[in-house]
């Protein structure tokens, strides 16, 4: 298994766009052995980008978007191992 974290490190004012994302996906076509592609942010992403029906297609198996909540979240479970 192989997989792609493209870490964004935004002010929370600035969303990461659906351009960001899918140049992580153009990226997983033509890198034939990746599993999954995750896009990780210290900030947002921009709206609506969860219900774009190219997006919604890829997740959560081929691509996850990792917003800041879920980032912080999930470093301080990683502090409690």
């Amino acid at each position: 298994m192989r997989i792609f974290d493209q870490v964004k490190r935004y002010k929370i004012s600035r969303p990461v766009t659906y351009e960001e994302v899918s140049a992580l996906v153009g990226t997983l076509t033509f890198e034939g052995d990746v599993s999954k592609g995750i896009v990780t942010t210290t900030s947002t992403f921009a709206p609506k980008i969860y219900e774009n029906e190219k997006v919604k297609q890829l997740m959560p198996w081929r691509l996850e978007l990792r917003p800041r909540d879920a980032l912080l979240s999930w470093l301080n479970d990683s502090l409690k191992l």
